[in-house]
């Protein structure tokens, strides 16, 4: 690792500094002037800062491929719902998050080069052990009682709301921890199918045994649903690597168990019947702590919320606008900063920004699963796994929001490394 870290260019550096500080979302940030400072926002800046000089530099065109041109027209017109937004102010901050998202998937895009990709796609796995260790350390230092203090585990997601803990690692909520994961879960795929060893299996054990902890429903069933797609097809087009795909099933399996386990041994039955009840017969599509203790509202009344302001505002009420209705004007009375959300994605989207908006962005994933097909089809097998990523995270987006997400952004940006005819 030290020493492929020696033939990175200075663009990869700077895009290896952001990804480890992707899992810096809650923890070493700070506010100013009303704005949440985060480790990831300024390494972002710093590679974008490098992106547009190197560019500039060396006077390189930007050719956008047919996803991206779906994606720019998805930010530009949500920079356009300022003009009839209930909430200006928000709809401009969050239509530049979107910008600087762009940006830095682009810089990301261009910046690696082919012959360091592998190295990206082993920092992503390793990233994820990480943050899958110190969750580890969250569930069993709540479990032997231990200030949240020292587990850094929200007061949402210590033992006592559910008969155990929930881990989160380093990231806002469980849900947000499970997504991520998706990456370097279906990463050690590709990387079993390739060569597997136990240094990659222990790994792969550890990351699925924290993802199970989590205790995300949208993130379990999101993976699920993937990973028998992802089967489907290694089947049906590359039987040689059945194999690696069974002992990578197996792995998982173990991981489930001994998460089942952990449980049991702390909770009993009870612990047991908790666990496969958010997982299997919540039927409200929502975890309960979000529900109940944050704003005591359900994602089935805020999506219904969403579709009868939509069936009123056709192209929306402008971006990010969704909790400045007076709906939830309760919630920044008790909340103070925090806004309102659907809670979902696709509907919000469209309250928000219209059918316009949701066409926009339903067309550039459309586009995108289309053109990893396409590679797909030409015998590059890792589109099948960076497909299977982005299904994975964008079917869980149905139980949350948040689009501005870095660590989102920077795998779309290695993922889309050959879309353009100048990748390097």
């Amino acid at each position: 690792m030290f020493q492929a870290l020696k033939n990175l260019t200075i663009g990869e550096k700077l895009v290896a500094l952001l990804f480890l500080m992707l899992p810096f979302e809650r923890v070493l940030t700070w506010e100013f002037l009303g704005f949440t400072i985060k480790p990831p926002y300024i390494a972002g800046i710093v590679l974008v800062v490098y992106f547009i000089w190197y560019f500039w530099k060396n006077k390189t065109p930007i050719r956008f491929a047919l996803p991206e041109k779906f994606l720019l027209a998805f930010i530009f017109f949500s920079l356009v719902t300022i003009f009839w937004s209930i909430d200006p102010k928000k709809t401009i901050i969050i239509s530049l998050m979107f910008v600087f998202m762009f940006l830095v998937y682009l810089s990301v895009r261009y910046l690696i080069t082919r012959q360091n990709q592998d190295f990206f796609y082993r920092l992503f796995i390793g990233i994820g052990l990480a943050c899958s260790l110190f969750s580890l350390w969250q569930f069993f230092g709540d479990i032997l009682h231990l200030s949240p203090s020292l587990t850094f585990l929200g007061d949402d997601y210590v033992s006592g709301v559910f008969p155990f803990p929930r881990v989160q690692s380093t990231f806002f909520e469980p849900l947000f921890f499970a997504n991520f994961l998706q990456i370097p879960l279906f990463l050690s795929l590709y990387q079993m199918t390739r060569k597997a060893n136990w240094r990659l299996i222990i790994s792969l054990f550890i990351i699925g045994l924290a993802f199970f902890l989590t205790l995300s429903r949208g993130g379990i069933i999101a993976y699920t649903v993937v990973l028998v797609f992802v089967g489907g097809f290694l089947f049906l087009y590359l039987r040689n690597l059945r194999k690696a795909f069974l002992n990578y099933l197996l792995v998982l399996l173990i991981s489930l168990l001994v998460a089942l386990s952990i449980i049991f041994s702390f909770t009993g039955k009870d612990g047991i019947k908790t666990y496969f009840k958010q997982v299997i017969n919540n039927t409200d599509m929502v975890d309960y702590t979000e529900a109940f203790s944050k704003t005591k509202v359900t994602r089935s009344y805020t999506i219904k919320v969403a579709l009868e302001t939509w069936s009123k505002h056709p192209l929306g009420i402008g971006n990010g606008a969704f909790g400045s209705l007076h709906e939830f004007d309760w919630v920044v009375k008790e909340q103070g900063n925090r806004r309102q959300t659907v809670n979902s994605l696709y509907p919000e989207i469209l309250v928000e920004l219209g059918f316009i908006g949701l066409f926009l962005f339903l067309a550039f994933l459309g586009t995108t699963f289309w053109r990893y097909y396409s590679d797909f089809k030409q015998g590059r097998a890792i589109s099948l796994f960076f497909a299977g990523i982005i299904l994975a995270m964008f079917i869980q987006y149905i139980a949350f929001s948040t689009l501005y997400l870095v660590y989102l952004w920077v795998f779309m940006g290695l993922a889309s490394r050959d879309f353009g005819k100048n990748a390097r």
